[in-house]
């Protein structure tokens, strides 16, 4: 899926299981972006859609999604710009490629 992103921020916190007062320690990476309209419809389809990536921020994971650890500066220069998104088997990010202007 090609995606143009629009923006980026990072969350991070502890969540409570309301159920169980287990914690959980989050920190994660959204970038937000712009995909065209797909569907099975052949007979109207037409603009954008807006889409969410949801990034485990960590070192590791980063690496195999990126190639490289992303400074905040690297997240940022994304914006504007287009990328191809692959995702595993249970539809979570798994490699994020610029596309490459002029081929």
């Amino acid at each position: 899926m090609v995606l143009t992103i629009i923006g980026g921020e990072k969350k991070s916190g502890t969540f409570t299981n309301s159920a169980s007062g287990q914690t959980f320690d989050y920190n994660n990476i959204y970038l937000y972006g712009l995909r065209p309209v797909s569907s099975n419809s052949d007979d109207f389809n037409f603009g954008q859609v807006p889409e969410s990536l949801k990034l485990k921020n960590d070192k590791d994971f980063l690496t195999s999604v990126f190639g490289f650890v992303p400074s905040q500066d690297d997240l940022r220069s994304m914006e504007g710009n287009e990328y191809i998104v692959h995702y595993d088997k249970n539809s979570r990010v798994e490699q994020i490629l610029a596309v490459q202007k002029g081929k």
